[in-house]
């Protein structure tokens, strides 16, 4: 469910940096052609910025959801070891 709406996210960042790049870009192309681009690369860093915190926020999720599956795991193991012990 959070993944879901982070990947959706993330493709709305994607639309963004794409999109505020093409702007960014045609609205300094009158100014010629390496203006345009610096201006477009510009108008792309928003959008990196929304990526990259997407991104993490997805791995965070992840590294989040493995701890919880080996405490889990530690938990089990750690009952058997603790019923073996009682019992012997």
């Amino acid at each position: 469910t959070f993944e879901i709406l982070i990947n959706i996210s993330l493709g709305i960042a994607w639309v963004i940096t794409l999109g505020g790049a093409f702007f960014v870009f045609n609205y300094f192309l009158f100014l010629g052609l390496a203006v345009a681009l610096i201006g477009g690369f510009f108008g792309m860093v928003p959008g990196i910025i929304l990526i990259v915190f997407l991104e993490f926020m997805l791995s965070f999720s992840e590294l989040k959801r493995q701890s919880l599956k080996q405490t889990e795991i530690l938990e089990k193991i750690y009952q058997e070891v603790k019923k073996e012990s009682e019992d012997g």
